[in-house]
């Protein structure tokens, strides 16, 4: 009888103490999710107040306009020495801008033409021609030529220039001090115009 009754007391405070503890378990998990959401839900005022005294984004583009870069390609170089050369009064060239059909640029490595350059650059001469017509018959040639350095010298040739003679450039300037000039005079996005614009004849 003795056993019995001890038994049925184990068997009860057992129980008791299990329940007891799983209302402990349910309580703190309640609690732990209460303030989790809580944390939560002050990091996404936080969040929401922090973005509102930043104010919206505004991007760089929208507010500076485009800008040319240094590390600009042979279209987009064409179309910036073009530009640059028209607006700084070089002999002739804002006649090749006279035109909305664009500009041809053709490589040149004629000796007799690079030789007649006190600036031949690499060894690669840039002729420059508007309305894309390699054959015109006026009577200037637009060349200009690049150093290592990148350093650009601008010509304006006869067509009938002397191999025998040699010829200065008209202007000379690196390739950064032109892109800060046309990005300063808000030349940008007229040069990114006239590069879509340019074919490169090889």
């Amino acid at each position: 009888m003795l056993i019995l009754l001890l038994a049925v007391a184990g068997f009860w405070f057992y129980g008791n103490h299990n329940n007891g503890d799983n209302s402990t378990a349910a309580s703190s998990s309640s609690s732990s999710a209460s303030q989790s959401s809580e944390v939560s839900s002050d990091s996404t005022t936080q969040s929401s107040s922090s973005s509102n005294t930043v104010g919206p984004t505004v991007s760089s583009s929208s507010t500076t306009g485009k800008k040319l870069t240094a590390d600009i390609g042979p279209k987009n170089t064409a179309a910036a020495v073009t530009y640059y050369a028209a607006k700084n009064g070089v002999s002739h060239w804002n006649g090749v801008l006279n035109t909305t059909d664009g500009i041809t640029v053709q490589l040149s490595t004629d000796d007799d033409l690079l030789n007649a350059l006190s600036e031949p650059g690499q060894g690669m001469a840039y002729m420059v021609y508007g309305y894309h017509d390699v054959d015109s018959d006026d009577e200037t040639d637009f060349v200009y030529t690049v150093d290592r350095d990148d350093t650009i010298h601008m010509y304006t040739l006869p067509n009938d220039f002397d191999s025998d003679q040699t010829y200065e450039p008209d202007m000379t300037v690196s390739k950064q001090d032109m892109v800060n000039y046309l990005n300063d005079h808000g030349d940008a996005e007229s040069v990114a115009k006239l590069s879509n614009k340019v074919d490169i004849d090889r």
